[in-house]
């Protein structure tokens, strides 16, 4: 039901999509996406009991990716406006890149080098 309301709320907001929050005001997750956000460097999503999707993508990249650590950690609406980054995946959509969050526009630099270090991977593994 969560997850229809926020669909709901980006529809007549217009929004590509939402964050979506516990009861506890950490972040789960987007409608259809798990979210990454990366500060100073380090890259951070959320924890399997804060409630997300335990998404197959956001697996590999927590299993694969060494170029940099994920943390899995409690994330607060704060923290997530004060993002250098965000990417959101998804396993048909992939690693989608988020340009704005409010008035604040982000930069992808970080996301960009989880991306191609993802499709180097997907390319050993398709060889």
């Amino acid at each position: 039901l969560i997850y229809d309301k926020a669909k709901k709320f980006a529809l007549e907001n217009s929004f590509d999509d939402v964050l979506v929050f516990n009861s506890e005001k950490v972040l789960s997750d987007a409608i259809i996406y798990n979210v990454f956000i990366v500060k100073e460097n380090q890259i951070y999503t959320s924890r399997i009991k804060d409630a997300p999707v335990d998404g197959v993508l956001r697996q590999f990249l927590l299993k694969h990716i060494r170029s940099f650590t994920i943390i899995e950690k409690a994330l607060y609406k704060e923290e997530i406006e004060q993002a250098d980054e965000i990417f959101l995946t998804n396993a048909v959509r992939g690693i989608q890149t988020v340009g704005q969050i409010g008035d604040s526009k982000l930069d992808n630099r970080i996301t960009l080098n989880i991306y191609k270090e993802f499709i180097s991977l997907l390319d050993k593994t398709m060889n």
